[in-house]
């Protein structure tokens, strides 16, 4: 295999290939092997299962915060911190100024 295999059909030209065990006969009675059938209902009997777990996970997914809800969320928080820092400095000048005020006037 010196030469560069480059896609699927190349892959399946070149004289070494082999298919797996168990995989799509291309011999017989058909293309398919005889297990077919049991696969297939194998597969249908899980997708049940399947359904069920998606359903989950996009129920998970739609409760999910999203990069815009958290920037959001980031905003309406640096608002509601800045404004509550505005209020307790305004307490703190007006409590300053009331002790000035309180020393000055009791004294």
């Amino acid at each position: 295999m010196a030469e560069k295999i480059k896609n699927l059909a190349d892959w399946r030209g070149y004289q070494g290939y082999k298919p797996p065990p168990g995989s799509l006969a291309s011999g017989g009675d058909g293309p398919h092997d005889g297990d077919m059938e049991a696969r297939v209902a194998r597969l249908e009997e899980t997708m049940s299962d399947v359904r069920e777990r998606l359903a989950r996970i996009e129920t998970r997914v739609d409760a999910t915060a999203t990069k815009a809800d958290l920037s959001d969320l980031k905003a309406d928080l640096m608002s509601a911190i800045n404004a509550q820092t505005w209020r307790i400095l305004g307490l703190l000048v007006a409590l300053v100024g009331a002790a000035i005020a309180i020393a000055k006037f009791v004294h």
